[in-house]
């Protein structure tokens, strides 16, 4: 069902969040030329509209691109941001930097199951590295 691909959709999209929260909690640096020069400063992920997000470590200021993984949702399911989203898990007290709080203490992400608009899910991370659904 519909209903059910959002689900999914949404929770590997959590998943993928914890993941990036706990690499950077426990400063997973992978062997890459990058991050072998700088510092690991966190995980980052970008959302990329509509249907794209990217999760990689962050080292040195830069997203190492040799170890970043690409995610599609699945068909029909859209993030609803025009804009790109920017989230990084810092390595120190696991502290969410964001470039789209909109002045709250909180990213709010939504997907969207495209064939009927009144099916989505509201993915809020907050600044303390809370990941809430709703």
């Amino acid at each position: 069902s519909r209903a059910q691909t959002l689900q999914n959709a949404t929770q590997d999209f959590i998943t993928a969040l914890q993941f990036a929260k706990a690499s950077a909690s426990s400063q997973v640096k992978p062997d890459s030329t990058l991050c072998s020069l700088g510092t690991l400063d966190g995980y980052q992920i970008i959302i990329s509209p509509p249907n794209e997000y990217t999760i990689g470590p962050f080292c040195g200021g830069v997203l190492d691109t040799d170890s970043d993984k690409k995610t599609l949702l699945p068909t029909n399911t859209i993030f609803t941001t025009d804009d790109e989203i920017k989230l990084i898990f810092g390595t120190v007290r696991g502290h969410v930097t964001s470039d789209s709080t909109q002045g709250n203490d909180y990213t709010e992400i939504v997907l969207e199951e495209t064939q009927s608009e009144d099916l989505t899910k509201t993915v809020r991370v907050y600044a303390d590295g809370r990941i809430h659904v709703e």
